[in-house]
């Protein structure tokens, strides 16, 4: 029908999808955020549990000698939470 499909290599740099390892994604979310300002991701309600160890490997990064100010965190809504880099 004309559609287009995309390759693992499209996904991988877009800011919709989180795909790779750990430290992968960990280092993305930040590079974006220092370089696009996007500090805000919305996860589905089903997903945070899984998404726990980013969140820890985030708050590590912020612990570090390069100082980051202010606070990884969830903000927890009824379907869905928000991840702040």
């Amino acid at each position: 029908m004309g559609g287009h499909a995309l390759g693992p290599t499209a996904l991988y740099g877009s800011p919709y999808v989180l795909y790779g390892t750990l430290i992968s994604i960990r280092e993305r979310l930040l590079r974006r955020r220092d370089k696009l300002g996007i500090s805000y991701y919305t996860i589905p309600s089903h997903a945070m549990e899984s998404m726990a160890p980013l969140v820890e490997a985030l708050r590590a990064s912020r612990s570090g000698p390069a100082g980051r100010s202010g606070r990884t965190a969830w903000h927890v809504g009824p379907s869905r939470a928000t991840l702040r880099t």
